[in-house]
């Protein structure tokens, strides 16, 4: 354990400390002197720790106004609501939460409105797109056919 000295105590200590003959109990008898200093001080020392006192006497780091507005200190008091009251009060947020809900639905309709026909002019393009690869597969179909046809046979169109 470390002991620490407090000014006066040190310097006790080293007085007593220069006698070779008597070093050991100097040192001793000044740590035991400045415990007790301490102790009176109202230092505490455990488990190798010193606590200070507080000391009450020193300013606040932080001062409250001199002067305090009543309007800002003071609170809004709750009105004690009986039970009508409170039903009234229930009732009208209820509504209001429930207007609320409904204009919410109101435009989620509305977009998936948008949606939905946006979705179905895709889909008649997609459609109408279907049927004009379909009409060209056919039409390639024939052709291809039709030279697969002439390509077998040549000697049946010369005579």
């Amino acid at each position: 354990q470390e002991k620490v000295l407090s000014p006066p105590a040190t310097k006790r200590a080293r007085k007593s400390a220069t006698d070779e003959d008597g070093a050991a109990a100097a040192a001793d008898a000044a740590a035991m002197e400045m415990q007790h200093e301490e102790e009176e001080e109202g230092f505490l020392i455990c488990c190798g720790r010193r606590a200070t006192p507080l000391n009450l006497e020193m300013p606040r780091k932080r001062q409250l106004p001199l002067r305090v507005d009543p309007s800002e200190t003071t609170k809004k008091k709750r009105k004690v609501m009986d039970a009508e009251e409170m039903a009234t009060r229930i009732r009208k947020q209820n509504r209001a939460a429930a207007k609320k809900y409904r204009e919410r639905m109101k435009m989620k309709r509305k977009e998936m409105g948008k949606e939905e026909e946006q979705l179905e002019e895709e889909k008649w393009r997609l459609v109408q797109q279907v049927q004009q690869l379909t009409t060209e597969v056919e039409e390639f179909k024939g052709k291809l056919l039709q030279i697969a046809l002439r390509s077998t046979f040549p000697n049946e169109d010369n005579g």
